[in-house]
């Protein structure tokens, strides 16, 4: 596990020398800003959430890869309600906005914290001190997979987190913000579904290891029909309701045209 800990750390310490570099390109990537007030504790509260959100998360693997994934969305779910009743509760008191992400990032550590000590209570042999070292022929073998799904995280991030960046830098922040509310209800079904499919995750990668590969290549097929049926339905029900959803929730005036909408729920199957 010392090779997990290290390995979310140097993520970690990446994503903030990343979004620190970035501090000075802040007015040329935002067309059109409005007038904020203190916009880089923002920016940096953002920062640091995504941050701490590596840290003190590398054992939650040892428990999803024991098939109890159910534990860590049941910890994950309990700290994000727990999250926005607290976050209310500050915007209807005090309507302070940095107050309402400093309560993200300390629901988002004690969060990390709890999920922490959980795996400790499951794994006891985790808090014991261990000076053996892998073998390095298993070393180089981990090392490549973590390096392949680093490439895979980056190039998520790069696909699905960058939208609103070019929107804002291209087109204005107002549109940006429209797009928002859009980009939070299809992320929300994509979200759940994602949850259904990850339920399985451990067990085809068990499968991997203990089956013959006609037999992983059948219900790799399967999942992926699965998979492609409920993103291809929820994407129908997207395209019919996306706008009189945002009309009733928003406003009229947040609307996006139809061909928009199409190309979002294209976008929301194909991702999916």
């Amino acid at each position: 596990m010392r090779m997990f800990r290290n390995f979310y750390r140097i993520t970690a310490g990446f994503v903030l020398l990343a979004g620190l570099c970035l501090i000075p390109f802040l007015d040329i990537l935002m067309k059109d800003r409005p007038d904020v007030n203190h916009l880089i504790i923002i920016y940096l509260l953002y920062l640091l959430n995504s941050v701490v959100s590596y840290l003190l998360i590398y054992k939650k693997t040892l428990v999803d890869a024991h098939q109890m994934n159910y534990i860590t969305v049941m910890y994950h779910n309990g700290f994000l309600v727990l999250q926005d009743i607290l976050q209310i509760m500050v915007l209807f008191l005090t309507r302070n906005f940095i107050l309402f992400l400093v309560i993200a990032v300390v629901c988002t550590i004690i969060g990390n914290i709890c999920m922490s000590r959980k795996a400790d209570r499951l794994f006891p042999y985790l808090k014991e001190p261990c000076k053996e070292q892998l073998p390095q022929e298993e070393r180089h073998d981990i090392l490549r997979n973590v390096k392949a799904m680093l490439m895979h995280k980056i190039g998520n991030v790069v696909v699905n987190n960058t939208d609103n960046l070019l929107i804002s830098s291209f087109v204005g922040i107002i549109s940006a913000g429209i797009y928002s509310n859009y980009y939070l209800i299809i992320g929300s079904v994509r979200q759940v579904l994602e949850q259904a499919m990850l339920g399985v995750a451990a067990s085809v990668g068990n499968l991997g290891v203990t089956e013959e590969n006609e037999k992983i290549g059948r219900i790799f097929n399967s999942l992926f029909f699965i998979g492609y049926w409920l993103f291809g339905f929820a994407g129908v029900c997207l395209l019919e309701l996306l706008n009189p959803f945002v009309k009733l929730a928003f406003g009229k005036k947040y609307l996006f045209p139809k061909e928009i909408v199409l190309i979002l729920c294209i976008n929301f199957l194909l991702m999916g």
